[in-house]
């Protein structure tokens, strides 16, 4: 579903997974982008990165899509990340 984690040329990709824990930060609590913790790496970075999967065929799209019509398994989600965010730090 994502691009590849370590593409052959240019600066190596930050990891998916911070990717991914800062994005769900970001959409869990509705804070500015500028607010993102430092352990997520820069806030442009996640908001680019969130532009291109957003951009790229639509697969992000379909991810945000199925999680509003099952809006209750997305929040549950959510709150078990969030929780699993603070937990790991």
């Amino acid at each position: 579903m994502l691009a590849l984690q370590n593409p052959s040329t240019g600066r190596p990709a930050k990891d998916h997974r911070t990717i991914l824990d800062g994005i769900v930060w970001h959409l869990g609590t509705g804070a500015p982008w500028r607010d993102l913790p430092d352990r997520f790496g820069p806030w442009q970075t996640l908001y680019s990165r969130l532009g291109r999967w957003q951009q790229a065929g639509g697969r992000m799209e379909r991810l945000i899509n199925l999680l509003k019509q099952h809006r209750a398994i997305a929040t549950a989600i959510i709150l078990i990340w969030l929780m699993a965010l603070r937990t790991n730090r």
